[in-house]
Formats: structure tokens, sequence, C-alpha cells
């Protein structure tokens, strides 16, 4: 596929969303800030690349069942780079600037860093799609990762951004309230990416839909 239409068909579920988050802030935050860590999250997507394909090779030479090997892979190696590498870019690219200034603002910061992460990820898969039936692949890939991927990274790490917030209210339990979040977006994230690739492909968009409105209601 063309680079210059993969860049624009991956960013746009990551601003589609972003747009609807941001309109739930009733204080909006300074829109360079947002730039800011929208594009962090984006360059956090590179070693989180690294360390899954490293992961995914190491894998493959160990000698164990096939599902233990997916549940590695996708609950202690996808999940939990990706869902620490997006904190760290507000915990270190944000929390200590003066607009942090109210809880909200710690779902608003982790959304954006997610959505950015997010928007790598669409480009890659997108990458790859060639002719034939490209237009075909090209809508079906984007509208899974809208209502898949995109979506599910919003809400992990929203939820992390949820007990981030919750945290400055009691000083005295940060230090176990953001584990929590950040092993509870983990779990979420894990299950979701289990899920789809242990279902067959013909119920696959069913399944992502589904497991999304269930992680959604939970939340």
């Amino acid at each position: 596929m063309n680079y210059i239409l993969a860049i624009i068909l991956g960013l746009l579920p990551s601003l589609a969303w972003l747009s609807y988050y941001l309109q739930k802030d009733i204080h909006p935050e300074p829109k360079r800030l947002i730039l800011k860590i929208f594009l962090l999250g984006a360059t956090a997507s590179i070693p989180a690349v690294i360390v899954e394909i490293l992961a995914h090779k190491i894998l493959r030479i160990i000698n164990i069942s096939p599902q233990v090997k997916l549940i590695i892979y996708y609950f202690l190696i996808v999940a939990v780079t990706e869902e620490v590498l997006k904190y760290l870019v507000v915990r270190f690219g944000i929390v200590k600037n003066p607009a942090f200034d109210e809880p909200v603002d710690a779902m608003i910061y982790m959304i954006s860093s997610a959505l950015g992460f997010a928007a790598i990820e669409n480009m890659l898969s997108l990458l790859p799609l060639q002719e034939p039936f490209l237009i075909e692949k090209t809508i079906t890939t984007v509208t899974i990762r809208f209502f898949g991927s995109t979506f599910l990274h919003t809400l992990s790490s929203g939820v992390v951004g949820y007990f981030l917030g919750v945290s400055f209210f009691s000083k005295s339990k940060k230090n176990y309230l953001i584990p929590l979040g950040l092993t509870t977006a983990i779990f979420l994230h894990g299950l979701y990416d289990y899920s789809i690739i242990i279902i067959p492909n013909s119920l696959k968009l069913i399944s992502i839909i589904t497991t999304l409105l269930g992680l959604f209601l939970v939340i």
C-alpha cells in the first residue's frame, strides 16, 4: 500500500476517537500538550515492536505448549509492554506540568497516549496490504481496528488514567492504586488479544465487538 495512504488511514481511527473523548472534557486541555502526548505515545510503539518481535522469536524456540506460548506472549509480553509504555509517556511527559491540574486530566492524557500508540499500529497493519481486492481489505482492516484494537487501547489506558486520577485524592494509597490500574489494564488487554486469536476468522469481527462491549460495560 502507498505509504501516504497508510499514514492517513492509520491516523483516522485514532483521530476520530480522540475527537470524541476530548469533547467530554469540560475544561479542555491545551492542544499542544494533547499533541505532545499523542506523538510521544506514537513514539512508544517503537520499543514495543522491538520487544514483541524479540519475545516472539525467543518463544518460538522454547519447548512449551502452543497455548502456553500464546498466554505468555499476549498477557505477559504484549499487554505488559504496551500498557506500561503508554503509562510512562504520561508519567514522565505531563504529570508534573502545571496544566495537569485535575483528576480527569489523567484519563484524557492516558487516552491521548494510547491513541498515538494505536495510530502507529494501524499504519503498520495497513502497509502489508497488497492487490488484489486492496480496497475491500483496507476498508475491512480500518473498520476492525476502529472498533477493535484502537478502541481497546482507549479503554485499557482509560482504566489506568482512572486509577491515576483517583490517586490524586489519596496520596497514601498511590503506591498501590497505579499498579492496580496497570494490572487491570494489562488483564483486559491480554484477554482481548488472546480471545481474537483463538476465535475462528469467520467470527472474528463479531467476537471483537462483543468482547469490547463486554469490557466497556465492566469498566
